[in-house]
């Protein structure tokens, strides 16, 4: 199976392609920044950025599945229009193309940044509402999974995922 993945020199990015390489899938990685995340894994790299789409296509042509893991995270603010710019006009291009391709399956990581965690005494999962106020990053994954769920009524397999805090082995930035 050919799998695409954006975001694939990120901490989650290249932890997930060694995994996948591992189960025996092709595995092309979107290389936004060279780093040494990657070196010695025997992945296509596919040098571009998710908000160039001339760029992505050579990636996700022909992909079964795309695993998108590619974000702006940011904690002051949108940085000069990057955070929406990647994760919202980004997100459009992937969608866009998954489309244009017939993707079997499209998996978005979203972030748990996009619920509202009150009550602090229940359980947060993917029923709970958007959370209103949030910051820039939080809005912008939160457009990011609009964007999903609009090509899931367009007939596209998606699966969202809502990661919390990620670390672990493989993190070059150190995240």
């Amino acid at each position: 199976m050919v799998i695409a993945v954006t975001g694939a020199s990120g901490h989650i990015g290249n932890n997930l392609s060694r995994s996948l390489l591992e189960k025996g899938h092709e595995v092309r990685a979107l290389i936004y920044k060279a780093n040494q995340s990657l070196e010695n894994v025997d992945v296509k790299r596919v040098k571009g950025s998710i908000t160039k789409k001339s760029e992505l296509n050579e990636l996700i042509k022909g992909a079964d599945i795309v695993i998108h893991t590619a974000a702006k995270i940011s904690i002051s603010g949108d940085l000069g229009g990057q955070v929406w710019n990647v994760n919202v006009d980004g997100t459009q291009n992937v969608v866009d193309l998954c489309l244009e391709h017939h993707v079997k399956k499209l998996i978005h990581f979203s972030s748990i940044h996009t619920l509202d965690p009150f009550p602090l005494d229940k359980e947060l999962n993917e029923n709970q509402k958007y959370v209103e106020n949030g910051s820039a990053y939080d809005k912008s994954k939160i457009q990011g999974e609009k964007i999903v769920l609009d090509a899931f009524s367009k007939g596209l397999n998606v699966n969202i995922v809502c990661p919390t805090s990620v670390f672990g082995i493989h993190d070059y930035y150190p995240s």
